[in-house]
């Protein structure tokens, strides 16, 4: 079994259409998993929705230079 890509987004909150499409291709050919994020610069809204999308809440972080680090 091929290990998949684990990607960490940095945008494509809730209201993100273009997010929404990325998240989408990104899981079209099952070789990337979404695993870490900074979806919004509100932390709540980045912890829910990043929970919403299967992003661990553990791995949702309040910006990215904390994701990167």
């Amino acid at each position: 079994m091929k290990k998949k890509l684990r990607l960490g987004l940095i945008g494509g909150g809730p209201n993100s259409w273009i997010g929404n499409a990325h998240r989408i291709a990104s899981r079209l050919d099952d070789e990337y998993e979404i695993v870490a994020g900074v979806v919004s610069r509100d932390i709540k809204i980045n912890k829910s929705f990043g929970a919403h999308i299967g992003i661990d809440r553990s791995r949702c972080y309040k910006n990215f230079k904390e994701l990167c680090s």
